[in-house]
């Protein structure tokens, strides 16, 4: 049953709709600059010298604010949350607002003793939750830059898919597999992984992007060929629930063949998402910041004269093919019929 909550919010949403303006539907929140792992794409934890995790009176007032907007969904993300030492407290307070979706981001790379009660706070709270597992061996250290990676954070998978369903499953577990040129050979390993576990996969591809990115050229993909085959075998899998359109364009991507889809400028509502920063800056997928939540509404944003010059960058914009910029590509799985089933498996699972 959809809670008075939800519909509340859900009016809210509507009203954006028709503004044809972004309506802060899924927003993404980063809890910490501090991450257990050193990816070499990734230059996140570089900004973690000298700062701590977000303190619980700013979580709270964006948590109150994006509440009040009518936002529906929450992603919590880093750095790694798991390290953040007021993590359960902060999910406590999420947890109490009655969101239709929160969402976690994670390495799952740490000791059983800190994550055991971190998944006990996933749980309490219904936080679903995305795990980051895209190597085994030796390519899985080397691309997260730790030790043992894929070793530890299988073990805490299975820690959590105990608990999950020791409580009756009620949350959704996935992964997130980026290809690369270093792991392209194990992706098809890793799947048969995930889909004993009875996971979900989202399917990302390397690509360098000035945001929170470093351009690592042993990563970049340089074997097409291999990469189109690939992609032909991981449509087959069922626990792969990236839509067939994504996967198709990733080697016309590449070859700078794709069509421009941006969300930002079709499906403003829908498809516009938002990453709120420890500092309370509010940024997109491009340059700089359009606000800041401490000192402003999301509505106050997106009817500023930032927001409209965000608009021209978007139009200017060359476009990307980005799952993770796009909240709305799931939804737009009804292309055909096998990415419907896809969607299907995941509101069942």
């Amino acid at each position: 049953m959809i809670s008075q909550t939800v519909l509340k919010r859900s009016v809210k949403n509507i009203a954006h709709y028709i503004k044809k303006e972004p309506a802060f539907l899924f927003t993404e929140i980063l809890l910490t600059w501090h991450c257990p792992q050193r990816c070499l794409q990734c230059n996140i934890p570089e900004q973690a010298v000298g700062t701590r995790g977000m303190a619980f009176d700013k979580f709270k007032h964006i948590i109150d604010s994006l509440d009040s907007h009518g936002t529906q969904g929450l992603v919590f993300s880093g750095g790694d949350p798991l390290l953040h030492p007021k993590i359960h407290t902060l999910l406590d307070y999420a947890g109490s607002k009655n969101f239709s979706h929160l969402h976690m981001l994670s390495t799952l790379h740490g000791a059983e003793k800190k994550v055991l009660p971190f998944i006990d706070s996933l749980i309490r709270n219904k936080v679903s939750i995305s795990v980051s597992f895209d190597g085994l061996g030796s390519v899985a250290d080397k691309i997260r830059g730790a030790k043992d990676v894929s070793k530890i954070v299988m073990e805490n998978m299975q820690r959590l898919d105990s608990a999950n369903k020791a409580a009756g499953n009620p949350i959704k577990t996935g992964v997130n597999i980026v290809i690369s040129q270093l792991n392209m050979q194990q992706v098809p390993e890793i799947l048969e992984q995930i889909e004993q576990l009875g996971w979900m996969a989202n399917i990302d591809l390397y690509r360098f992007s000035s945001v929170n990115h470093n351009n690592d050229d042993s990563m970049a993909i340089k074997d097409l060929q291999s990469l189109q085959a690939l992609i032909e075998s991981i449509k087959k899998s069922p626990a792969v629930i990236t839509p067939n359109w994504l996967l198709n364009g990733y080697v016309d991507y590449l070859q700078d063949k794709t069509k421009k889809h941006c969300p930002y400028l079709s499906q403003p509502a829908l498809g516009s998402k938002f990453f709120i920063y420890p500092n309370g800056d509010v940024k997109v997928c491009i340059s700089e910041a359009i606000g800041n939540i401490f000192s402003q509404s999301p509505l106050e944003m997106i009817r500023s004269e930032k927001w409209q010059n965000k608009i021209e960058e978007f139009k200017d914009c060359s476009g990307c093919w980005n799952s993770c910029y796009t909240p709305s590509s799931n939804l737009s799985a009804y292309l055909n019929k096998a990415d419907l089933k896809k969607v299907w498996r995941v509101l069942k699972h």
